[in-house]
């Protein structure tokens, strides 16, 4: 009997067997290691699904916890008070908290295991302000500003320890830096030309009615008048307040008063019709200004806001609306409206702002920077109005009214002769450029006497919003044609982005007012001649104003660098809707 092939057959069965055994071994040896690094990492990481990219469902991402500085394996409660104080990942990752969601958001992944630790701290609250804290989403970062010899700094706040404080006159702050991949820790300094844009958060407010005159007419202003001028009496609402639960509802409406009458309390009107639920609005700290120089053009993605930068001008009201509607569409960013004018202009006149008890106020300094640079303050008070000859204060200070570039009579914002004077709370923390500066348009229109929107003046001068024109050039009937301007108009927004205002032919019907947007409540008014220019005034600071009528449909506010005492935080003027070399616009967020 053959036993040679058999043995043959053996070893090779032996061989298949040893093979699949040390398969099998090594397996198991790669089961337990693996298993074991993933209890390892488990131990550190929690294993809790993140939200990426619906084309990199694939990836894996392990998120660790800490809640008050103590690693926790869940996510704390929305509304439990909890905020994301930072986010790192490892592997060139990045990641943000998504508010609205209340999830991470992780991005820039790799195919490998990509772990991201999320610190959550107790959010520090202001009391006065009745639960109306900023909010910060999308990339607003909370910034606290100190001068320190001579520089204004720069610092992430911590969201746990008192970042703002309004009883003390300090302002939330917040930036949108250039990368919004850049990271940066708590008490860190942000570089300034790391930063895009500067906003100021407004709480939600109600204040009480002063004033429920209609006045119709120049009334005129005794020359040794009283100044009506006094503090303005604010309280803070919590969000979740209905608005109907004021003592008066804001009409919101232009010419009437609804139940409001002197004494009661008024929701702002900033804060409803469109935006209620806000906890309030973050408005850019100074006038914006284009980063490539741009003027009358739609570039969102040039727009910025910063301190010692030229104003953006020379653009229309429908360019400068869509520049900022696109600027942060996810923050609700828009142009700003008259009525928002109104509510940042009766908070600085408070006991939060300008005013240290209810008849001691102080007027916010104008900009006097004849380059229009942003932040810049009067090195000296002006006394008088007069675009005809600049008066030096040390020669004449009865007369006095600087203007021009010489740091000699204006100062940037940093300053130290000048801190904060030029800013809504007299310290670095406020809203700059509100007087003086460049004349600023807002989203404040009048309508025809048929409720049409109106677009401007003329073919020639007027805002590229699709509307009527009060004075054509062409034989069509102003009030109830629509004109189709030039190719390129554009379309006006929802109706809570405008205030519109009654059709009158005159400036001086400034019954038309809409409570709260610091126009008609300021009277008396009258006519005043300074330096042979006449001025329309009223009796708050002496500040210009003048309502929109047929002839000027559009709202000016602030005044301009040359202005001296007619300009100011309750300036209020009128114009055609065109492109001015002297007018900007402001920015605001409604997250």
């Amino acid at each position: 009997m053959e036993l040679n092939p058999f043995k043959v057959k053996n070893k090779k069965r032996q061989v298949f067997v040893l093979s699949s055994l040390l398969v099998v071994f090594f397996l198991i040896v790669v089961v337990i290691i693996q298993s074991y690094a993933l209890y390892e990492v488990q131990k550190e990481y929690n294993v809790i699904e993140g939200s990426v990219p619906s084309h990199m469902d694939n990836f894996d991402v392990k998120v660790a916890l800490t809640i008050d500085g103590t690693p926790s394996t869940t996510f704390p409660e929305k509304g439990s008070g909890k905020t994301v104080d930072s986010i790192t990942c490892d592997k060139g990752a990045t990641a943000s908290w998504d508010y609205e969601k209340w999830k991470i958001s992780v991005t820039n992944l790799s195919k490998t295991k990509t772990k991201c630790q999320v610190n959550f701290v107790t959010k520090y609250t202001d009391s006065v302000l009745n639960g109306n804290d900023p909010v910060l989403a999308e990339n607003l970062i909370p910034v606290t500003i100190e001068n320190q010899n001579g520089e204004n700094i720069v610092k992430k706040a911590s969201q746990k320890d008192a970042w703002y404080d309004y009883t003390g006159k300090k302002w939330a702050n917040a930036v949108i830096l250039k990368d919004e991949n850049e990271t940066y820790k708590a008490g860190e300094q942000i570089p300034e030309d790391k930063i895009e844009s500067y906003f100021v958060w407004i709480p939600k407010f109600e204040y009480k009615i002063f004033s429920t005159t209609n006045y119709n007419d120049l009334d005129g202003i005794n020359e040794n008048y009283n100044a009506n001028e006094h503090a303005i009496e604010v309280r803070f609402k919590n969000e979740s307040t209905a608005d109907t639960t004021s003592e008066c509802k804001s009409p919101n409406k232009s010419g009437d008063l609804g139940t409001c009458t002197i004494g009661k309390w008024m929701t702002h009107p900033a804060f409803v019709d469109g935006f209620e639920g806000k906890r309030g609005m973050w408005v850019g700290k100074f006038e914006p200004s284009n980063a490539a120089g741009h003027e009358n053009m739609i570039d969102p993605d040039n727009l910025q806001i910063k301190p010692n930068a030229v104003s953006w001008r020379n653009i229309q009201p429908a360019q400068a609306f869509y520049s900022t509607y696109d600027y942060k569409r996810e923050l609700d960013s828009h142009m700003m409206k008259n009525t928002e004018w109104g509510a940042v202009a009766y908070l600085t006149h408070s006991i939060y702002g300008r005013c240290n008890s209810l008849t001691n106020c102080s007027e916010v300094r104008i900009n006097n920077n004849t380059n229009y640079i942003t932040g810049y303050a009067a090195l000296h008070e002006p006394t008088t109005g007069s675009v005809v000859a600049s008066t030096s204060c040390t020669t004449n200070p009865v007369a006095c009214n600087e203007y021009g570039t010489n740091s000699s009579i204006t100062r940037p914002w940093n300053d130290e002769s000048t801190l904060g004077l030029s800013s809504t709370t007299g310290n670095v923390s406020g809203v700059y450029d509100m007087s003086g500066g460049a004349n600023e348009d807002l989203m404040g229109v009048m309508l025809t006497n048929n409720g049409e929107l109106i677009s401007g003046h003329s073919n020639q001068y007027h805002s590229n919003f699709i509307g009527i024109l009060t004075y054509p050039s062409d034989s069509l009937d102003k009030k109830t044609n629509e004109i189709l301007l030039a190719d390129g108009a554009h379309s006006y927004p929802e109706k809570k982005y405008v205030d519109v205002y009654s059709y009158n032919t005159s400036y001086a019907a400034y019954g038309r007012m809409i409570l709260g947007d610091a126009t008609g409540e300021l009277g008396p008014f009258e006519d005043r001649l300074y330096n042979g220019s006449k001025w329309r005034i009223s009796t708050w600071y002496l500040d210009n104003a003048g309502f929109v009528c047929a002839s000027h449909p559009w709202f000016f506010r602030g005044g301009i660098s040359s202005n001296g005492k007619v300009g100011g935080v309750f300036s209020f003027s009128n114009n055609y809707g065109n492109p001015l070399n002297h007018a900007t616009f402001r920015v605001v967020l409604s997250p």
